[in-house]
């Protein structure tokens, strides 16, 4: 897991490899026959992988829908990174940035 979170400031653990039940804490969840990463609030974690060799994934602070953390410096449209991470956060809304934990920030 660290060569996909390599790029991760704040040094966050966001995944223990356990397996844990749908809608508790973080670990393995297989649902509908299909494993998914859960964080401690029981949602899936968001991944970006830069797919063409560019060096850079699209921003999803930018994405239509998102709700910026009024807190936080804007960023642009892409991240100049080739792997990035995000969980919703406590309320599991995506779209709602101001608790959602993040690699990049």
């Amino acid at each position: 897991m660290d060569a996909l979170l390599g790029n991760n400031p704040r040094s966050i653990m966001f995944f223990n490899p356990t397996n844990a039940e749908p809608g508790h804490s973080p670990g393995l969840v297989k649902e509908a026959g299909v494993s998914a990463m859960h964080d401690v609030w029981g949602s899936s974690y968001f991944l970006m992988l830069d797919m063409n060799g560019d060096g850079q994934v699209k921003n999803p602070e930018r994405l239509p829908g998102a709700v910026p953390n009024p807190r936080a410096k804007p960023l642009g449209e892409f991240l100049p990174m080739l792997k990035a991470a995000f969980s919703a956060g406590p309320d599991r809304d995506p779209n709602t940035w101001a608790d959602n934990i993040t690699t990049w920030r």
